[in-house]
């Protein structure tokens, strides 16, 4: 995946949720993603979770990312994470997930 990182995914029946273990130290720690999403639409929401709905029936969620959320080796959490999405194409989105600050030291 990326140097120094490894990701764990937890998944429930309409629900993603993404673990970022930073093993060391990164600088800058930048991490985006490409997805597939057919026959979905994919809505960023400002406490930056994603929502996939049905491109059929837009009131229809599929399911969702939540927001990102860090924690550190003495549990101490964070949510100073800017996660941006980019609709590639019909079928394609990236996301990003930039940690903003000094929390990671």
């Amino acid at each position: 995946m990326y140097p120094n990182i490894d990701l764990q995914y937890n998944i429930a029946s309409e629900l993603l949720k993404e673990n970022f273990i930073i093993k060391n130290k990164v600088n800058n720690p930048i991490l985006t993603f490409n997805l597939e999403v057919k026959n979905l639409i994919t809505v960023i929401q400002q406490d930056n979770s994603i929502i996939f709905y049905d491109d059929q029936n837009t009131s229809e969620v599929i399911f969702k990312i939540d927001s990102p959320n860090m924690y550190d080796s003495t549990m101490s959490s964070s949510k100073n994470i800017k996660m941006t999405l980019t609709q590639q194409n019909k079928n394609h989105i990236s996301f990003t997930n930039i940690i903003i600050g000094e929390y990671i030291s």
